[in-house]
């Protein structure tokens, strides 16, 4: 449900009549979304970091997991995750992508590195949802890409060349 309500405020703020001074509150308003998500995944990260340390990138208990969602069912999707069950040092690497990702969230904080960071973590979201089949991550999804990728300003292109040469 946030996901939902973050990405519907973040398309409809450019519909909103402006002001002076508008572009940099909406500036403002995404510099302080980057933070949250940012922030969320690190705290992500660190409850993994704190509840297990490195041992959370333990293959086998990934491969069991994932295993355990691929029985009984059929179709390509189930022998994707039996294949993954069965090779828990691929597992392991996922593990350890994972606690990379989540624990470099203030990365998004930094034009230089967000839209990187942003590929990463959209990666890892779908191989939630593909391998061990846990839900709820397209609404992350499109905010990070929202996030990453939208003007939020509402100025195109053309206009931001005029004004960088004027």
């Amino acid at each position: 449900m946030l996901p939902a309500v973050a990405l519907l405020g973040l398309l409809l703020g450019p519909l909103v009549q402006r002001g002076e001074g508008d572009e940099r509150q909406l500036e403002a308003g995404r510099q302080l979304a980057l933070g949250m998500v940012g922030a969320m995944f690190t705290l992500s990260a660190l409850s993994k970091w704190t509840a297990m340390g490195w041992g959370w990138t333990d293959g086998e208990i990934h491969a069991l997991l994932i295993f355990e969602r691929g029985v009984g069912e059929t179709g390509l999707l189930a022998e994707a995750r039996l294949w993954m069950g069965h090779h828990p040092d691929v597992c392991g690497l996922f593990a350890a992508a994972t606690l990379i990702v989540e624990s470099t969230g203030a990365l998004l904080l930094f034009p230089r590195t967000r839209r990187p960071w942003i590929v990463a973590a959209v990666a890892l979201l779908v191989g939630f949802m593909v391998l061990p089949g846990v839900g709820m991550n397209l609404g992350w999804i499109l905010v990070l890409v929202a996030l990453g990728w939208l003007d939020f300003g509402g100025r195109q292109r053309g206009d931001q060349r005029e004004s960088a040469s004027a």
